[in-house]
């Protein structure tokens, strides 16, 4: 049901005027060509034609679209949960997504999801540590050809160059990265800006430490480092120790990493970090 169809149905369901509605703020003649689905409203127009009625903008969405909700609400809850788990570490929680995603694609086509498949595979099959084979290059080839063309940068957008920064060449991550997080600033009021900003430090700083650019690495580490402090996470202040500690073969302070991780209860985590030390020291 379209916005101005349903907009009708639950002003009238209140028992209010067009005149009441609009105020002084919009044309009655603009709500009438809006109910009747002559118009779509500006976002700014709707966000008030919502207010007057008292209906938040998640309710009406889910009223608008209560014929295909089932449908709507299982690819709404495939994105949420996708978002919840991407720095997420633990690998049964992503096979178990990955599982719902082939699911509801086999039912229908949805580019968005097919993306997330396409992530999740990336999660599956690709080297923790020595990410760089072509296989996993093939998979990110569309994710980046559909977000090199991107003009202005969502919070999303970021989370999956995030993800995807493993696999990209170092003259991009060096071109892209001081202007994603730039970008992040706009978003500071949003809690997880913390986790997406040091998702991406992170990611670049093993980028860095995997290609032998070490002191590059470092730097991000000393960056990030001061962020997960401010935000109080435990489990990238763990990582980050470990791999400062690496960088600067410095045994105590690696060791202070992996209490940290025991303590938080990251043993996973804290397991693929050991496997990645012992990648790097077999590499020397």
């Amino acid at each position: 049901m379209r916005f101005g169809e349903m907009y009708r149905f639950i002003r009238k369901g209140k028992g209010m005027t067009q005149k009441e509605v609009c105020n002084d703020f919009l044309d009655r003649t603009t709500l009438s060509r809006i109910e009747k689905n002559e118009t779509e409203p500006r976002f700014e127009n709707a966000c008030y034609l919502l207010e007057r009625i008292d209906v938040s903008l998640d309710e009406f969405r889910y009223l608008a679209n209560i014929e295909n909700r089932d449908n709507r609400d299982n690819r709404t809850r495939l994105i949420e949960d996708f978002y919840s788990i991407i720095s997420n570490t633990e690998s049964a929680q992503i096979r178990k997504l990955y599982r719902r995603c082939l699911e509801f694609t086999s039912t229908c086509s949805d580019k968005k999801i097919e993306e997330i498949l396409l992530i999740l595979r990336l999660y599956l099959s690709a080297d923790p540590i020595d990410f760089d084979k072509t296989e996993f290059k093939g998979l990110v080839t569309p994710i980046w050809q559909r977000l090199s063309k991107i003009e202005v940068w969502t919070l999303r957008d970021i989370q999956i160059f995030a993800i995807i920064s493993f696999h990209l060449e170092i003259s991009t991550l060096e071109i892209m990265y001081p202007i994603l997080l730039a970008t992040l600033d706009r978003y500071n009021r949003l809690d997880v800006v913390d986790t997406v900003r040091l998702t991406l430090l992170m990611n670049i700083s093993q980028i860095y430490i995997q290609k032998n650019l070490v002191e590059d690495g470092r730097y991000m580490l000393n960056l990030a480092k001061d962020m997960a402090k401010r935000a109080k996470r435990a489990d990238f202040l763990g990582m980050i120790f470990v791999r400062l500690g690496y960088c600067q073969n410095d045994t105590k302070l690696m060791q202070k990493g992996f209490d940290l991780l025991e303590v938080v209860e990251e043993t996973e985590l804290k397991a693929k970090l050991l496997k990645e030390l012992q990648y790097y020291r077999q590499r020397k």
